[in-house]
């Protein structure tokens, strides 16, 4: 078993050379790059050229592009802003500024002038601040107040405090007898029913409704009539023309947006006279003529012409109930305004 073994880690000395070489070899590559870099010598590139192209490049984009040129003017100027405000917020805290030469003595916020103020060491530039802040509304309730004035220091408060001096407002008491008259109540139902009328505002004289011709009248004179207005009056006319004329006033309750309750009393005002539309010949109209009618959308209308290039032309009005895609009740209303000569 031992001798088993000992072959196993037996080299000849060829294999042993090889083993060596394979050592040596591996050692190199492992460690050559980390010597290589350690002892060659460190070069220094220029990329000043490259980044000079980079910038004219980036010029060239932003002159072309409008968007990126405000995109790049609005950078430049929230740098240029930042440069400027930079240690503003340093600048702003005055706290640790040496406190002015007081000549203190007790005075009150509110009503203290601004000689009184100057001559106690303010600056100037805080009285201004401070008789600004008054005038405007600005009331001290405590000592502590006086902090919400800008351009007041931390460190002078303790300074001042002692000699500020806040005098409540005296709140005036109304007498609840004072130009008090109680409402006298009325005795009567009847009497409260007479003031109730007496307030109410008095209504403006109803319009007297006229007679109106349904195909002949203007917007004027659709305006007689009560409940229309020019709003109303304008969409009646100009249904009227799109339809080619009423054959019945009922048809004026179609009028869009208009309420029954407004046809319902205008109905017995209306005539109708000259009721004879104007007439579509549907065996020689086109498409584009058919489909404005009011009581057709495109999609009938084409249908219907399409029946009529199938079936050939209509031997009369009544042929239309045969094409399916017109429902009965349109047909109903269409008929007065269709021929066949």
């Amino acid at each position: 078993m031992k001798e088993t073994i000992q072959e196993y880690f037996r080299f000849t000395r060829s294999e042993r050379r090889g083993i060596i070489l394979f050592l040596g070899l591996l050692l190199g590559i492992t460690f050559f790059p980390g010597i290589y870099l350690a002892l060659s010598p460190e070069i220094e590139y220029d990329n000043s050229a490259f980044h000079q192209d980079i910038e004219r490049w980036k010029t060239g984009l932003i002159e072309k592009d409008s968007f990126l040129r405000t995109k790049y003017e609005y950078k430049e100027k929230q740098k240029n802003y930042s440069q400027k405000t930079k240690g503003w917020k340093y600048k702003k805290d005055k706290s640790n500024e040496p406190a002015p030469k007081w000549n203190l003595h007790e005075f009150d916020p509110n009503t203290i002038d601004k000689k009184s103020l100057a001559e106690m060491g303010f600056p100037e530039g805080f009285l201004k601040v401070f008789l600004n802040y008054r005038n405007k509304g600005g009331y001290f309730k405590s000592k502590e107040d006086l902090k919400r004035v800008y351009g007041f220091r931390e460190n002078w408060y303790e300074e001042i405090e002692p000699f500020i001096r806040i005098e409540k407002k005296k709140e005036e008491k109304i007498p609840l007898t004072q130009n008090f008259k109680p409402k006298e109540m009325p005795s009567s139902y009847q009497e409260i029913k007479k003031e109730k009328i007496e307030e109410k505002k008095p209504r403006k004289k109803d319009r007297i409704s006229a007679k109106v011709n349904i195909n002949s009248a203007s917007a004027e004179d659709f305006q007689k009539l009560k409940g229309i207005g020019p709003s109303y009056s304008k969409r009646i006319v100009k249904y009227r023309e799109s339809l080619g004329g009423f054959h019945s006033k009922k048809q004026i309750a179609e009028v869009w947006g208009l309420p029954d309750s407004v046809y319902q009393k205008i109905s017995p005002f209306l005539i109708e006279e000259n009721t004879s539309p104007r007439k579509i010949n549907i065996n020689t109209v086109d498409l584009d003529a058919l489909k404005k009618h009011p009581y057709l959308d495109w999609k009938t209308a084409k249908a219907l012409l399409k029946y009529r290039d199938v079936h050939g032309n209509f031997g009369s009005v009544e042929d239309l109930r045969k094409c399916y895609a017109l429902p009965p009740e349109t047909f109903d209303k269409l008929a007065p305004y269709l021929t066949i000569q």
